[in-house]
């Protein structure tokens, strides 16, 4: 008894989450110390900055941090009532008394052209398809400018203008309507009046407060008292109005073609259902801390941004509904879900009981608790609904009910009765079997063809590895896999076949199955991550192939060849044909929710419905959005030897070598948790990656070619990237590093050597030859010489030979 009271208590520890009611609203005080302050309207520019305009100057949001724009920095007015971004990523400003600045490239300009502007408040400030900015006035009419002409028009009485104007949109045919407190005016871009569409023309309500394109030539209407209507563009037909209570609109901002959300003067935000026009109305309650909201508007990623007297909000729109406390959950626990086959009752085990949920004739939602006296401290864990309409509910310790859903008549079966133990964690069943997963005695086989039922036990003595299962699955060809301690198991024709590592499992425990659209069985684990049975082994998918998490508490097939999983970080939904991976976590608003064990239902509609310690989550699979959306990022600034350098690539000399980069990403759902990486091409061997550091430098980079890169992750494994966030730059060499420069040099050398050889043979040459004529010289000399000697000693020999003759004369 202990065992099993200390593996449930486990139970209860691992589906607790922390999680949070649907709309989620996160609120930002800005002007802390400003009592009235108020942001009047909001935009988004090209680069991915949010933009408010409040009643204390301009704001940037970037998602950490607020910068603040006044008449100091050289705004003409400080009470901002419109702003737009024009396709130059020039950001209009417009004041309460009319006057207008422009912000462009870091730098705030007076905007004053020669025709003057509105001295009366700027209501919406719009730039169309051709770039002409178009100005709303209350007071004054319409006006709009053009930068080819540099010149502002004006529209009032004359052209049948009223002197309050509310809004301006262009349809598909670049005309521009005009909203009114007297109707519709419809002018083409050139200024010329095509149409007056009033209450007298079919229009509801003559104070047109917004107007929205949402293409196909449909025309969103939003009006002060009779609420929303859409008009074709075309025919001018209208269709029925939804209407608003009475409440004031202010502006709307509509989520695709499935909701609608309205900003009003006094009683916070409407939201609209448009698939059946169903109307709730967000207070206090929800997270709207002020009910005079000012704007609404939606970004690029799907989030809603409120403007209200002191504050902005902020939620994340996302394919996931919750129902809570607040929304009239009778208790947070939901430990077990499951929703009719008529689909006209909810059945919840719960943390008080079990519950009974039905729409009343007024659609609202009206829960029953089944047992209130003799089984009221009971808990309740399981529940399925057999192919005959009873709903079986499995306890903690007491046994199984079988609960007749008109009457609420019941039957228990304990222990004594049959089924092998009394914790029931989890149920299922066919034609004329009800499977029981027991903590503790195995599974049981309760055969209903008959009215009396038998039963059929299933635990160690027959082969299982433990008798502590979690779940039991029949697949589609009749089998039945059981996820139990020690291991899984497969009941076939009556036998028991165990799995362990030698066909492909890695882990112990195991909790739950599903089956894929090609009958592929998988698996979930406590803390090895997922498995597929390919009718031979079984493969582990794990965080090497992109699971953000090894530890599930529920799966189901999802349909369109996609496996959905829930886990303690958020929603994952692999691809069963490509294995590729699709995670919600922090901002879908899912993260750290630790849904409750295999708490996990899917309804006819394919919408996937999961039970969480503060709720029911539901997941609308037939509304998913496009999926395509990743932050931006980009290059805010270069700079260069410490000088600021605006070119997308650049050719540097070779002392141009110090570089810094400074680039910042937008990911409004969960800012805090994106991650960087950034890499110098041609320096770097690798990534480098970062978590807040958005400044990188170079100093003494070599010559070469190079290119700067940097990417963002907002989800585990999915890194983007944008030709914004890329530099390319060439660092040349010095003169004397450059081949042409070494080259002339070699050149030099050698001619130089050369000259150098044959000035040296030359004078070699010259040596020789006067030499040779001083050898000859001195040879001629010498044989001069020698013929003078010859001649004298000749001379000398004739002298002696005759003073000898002449003395033997005298003798």
């Amino acid at each position: 008894m202990k065992k099993k009271l200390t593996i449930f208590i486990l139970l209860i520890l691992y589906i607790a989450p922390a999680f949070s009611q649907s709309p989620h609203f996160t609120e930002y005080k800005i002007f802390r110390n400003k009592k009235n302050f108020k942001v009047n309207t909001i935009c988004q520019d090209q680069t991915g900055y949010i933009w408010l305009g409040t009643s204390e100057g301009l704001v940037k949001y970037d998602g950490l941090v607020f910068s603040y724009f006044t008449t100091k920095e050289g705004l003409a007015a400080n009470n901002i009532t419109a702003i737009c971004c024009d396709k130059n990523n020039t950001l209009w400003i417009g004041g309460k008394k009319g006057k207008i600045s422009k912000l462009a490239n870091d730098s705030i300009q007076i905007f004053d052209p020669p025709e003057g502007v509105p001295s009366e408040k700027i209501a919406h400030i719009y730039a169309d398809s051709k770039n002409t900015i178009w100005f709303s006035t209350q007071g004054e009419g319409l006006y709009y400018y053009t930068e080819k002409k540099n010149r502002m028009y004006s529209l009032w009485d004359e052209e049948g203008v009223s002197d309050f104007v509310y809004c301006t949109q262009e349809d598909d045919k670049g005309n521009i309507w005009v909203g009114t407190d007297n109707g519709i005016v419809i002018f083409d871009h050139k200024g010329e009046k095509l149409k007056s569409i009033t209450m007298k023309a079919g229009l509801p309500d003559n104070i047109v407060r917004d107007i929205q394109f949402l293409g196909n030539s449909t025309m969103k209407i939003g009006m002060e008292e009779a609420g929303i209507v859409q008009c074709n563009s075309t025919t001018y037909k209208f269709s029925s109005p939804v209407g608003i209570n009475e409440n004031s609109l202010n502006n709307f901002a509509s989520n695709g073609k499935n909701e609608v959300w309205i900003s009003t003067a006094a009683n916070g935000i409407l939201r609209i259902n448009t698939s059946n026009n169903a109307l709730q109305t967000l207070t206090s309650k929800d997270g709207i801390t002020n009910k005079r909201t000012k704007t609404v508007f939606i970004d690029r990623e799907n989030n809603l941004w409120v403007g209200t007297t002191g504050s902005l909000l902020k939620c994340s729109l996302n394919d996931f509904e919750f129902m809570s406390l607040k929304n009239g959950l009778p208790s947070e626990k939901i430990i077990s879900f499951i929703i009719s086959k008529n689909e006209d009752t909810q059945w919840l085990c719960t943390e008080k009981g079990l519950y009974r949920c039905v729409k009343n004739k007024s659609g609202e939602l009206e829960f029953t608790n089944v047992f209130t006296s003799q089984f009221e401290s009971t808990a309740f864990i399981s529940l399925f609904e057999d192919p005959k309409g009873n709903i079986w509910a499995g306890t903690y310790d007491e046994g199984v009910f079988i609960i007749n859903p008109k009457t609420l008549s019941y039957k228990q079966l304990l222990k004594k009765d049959g089924i092998a133990d009394n914790s029931i964690i989890a149920i299922t069943g066919t034609k004329n079997e009800v499977w029981l997963s027991t903590l503790g005695g195995g599974a049981t086989i309760v055969n209903t063809e008959n009215e009396t039922l038998s039963y059929t036990t299933i635990n160690n003595d027959k082969g299982l590895k433990s008798n502590y299962v979690y779940q039991t699955f029949i697949d589609s060809k009749g089998n039945t896999w059981i996820a139990q301690d020690g291991g899984l198991s497969l009941y076939k024709n009556g036998k028991i076949t165990n799995f362990d590592k030698s066909n492909g499992l890695t882990a112990k425990r195991f909790y739950g199955f599903t089956e894929d659209d090609k009958q592929n069985v998988w698996c979930i684990s406590a803390d090895a991550g997922l498995f597929i049975y390919d009718g031979n082994k079984f493969k582990n998918i794990g965080q090497k192939e992109g699971l953000a998490n090894l530890a599930y508490s529920s799966l189901i097939n999802k349909g369109n060849n996609e496996i959905l999983l829930t886990s303690n970080l958020g929603i994952e939904i692999i691809n069963t044909d490509n294995f590729k991976i699709r995670f919600f976590g922090e901002d879908a608003n899912v993260s750290y929710l630790e849904p409750s064990l295999n708490a996990i239902y899917k309804d006819k509609s394919q919408n996937i419905w999961i039970g969480t310690k503060k709720g029911v989550v539901k997941y609308n699979a037939n509304e998913e959005k496009e999926r395509t959306k990743r932050p931006l990022i980009f290059l805010i600034k270069k700079e260069i030897n410490f000088t600021t350098f605006e070119p997308d690539s650049a050719a540097l000399s070779y002392d141009e070598n110090h570089l810094i980069f400074s680039y910042s990403a937008f990911w409004y759902k969960s800012p805090n948790s994106l991650q960087y990486r950034h890499k110098l091409i041609g320096y770097d061997l690798d990534w480098i990656y970062t978590q807040a550091y958005k400044t990188q430098t170079y100093s003494n980079l070599p010559p070469g070619k190079y290119t700067f890169v940097v990417e963002v992750s907002h989800a585990a494994g999915i890194w983007t990237g944008s030709k914004a966030a890329t530099f390319k730059f060439k660092i040349s060499p010095p003169l004397w590093q450059r081949w042409w420069f070494i080259t002339l040099m070699a050149v030099l050398i050698i001619l130089t050597i050369l000259l150098l050889v044959k000035a040296r043979l030359t004078k070699l040459t010259k040596d020789k030859e006067k030499l040779e004529a001083e050898v000859t010289r001195r040879t001629a000399e010498i044989v001069k010489q020698k013929e003078e000697i010859e001649h004298s000693i000749n001379y000398a020999s004739r002298i002696q030979t005759a003073l000898i003759d002449t003395s033997k004369k005298n003798n």
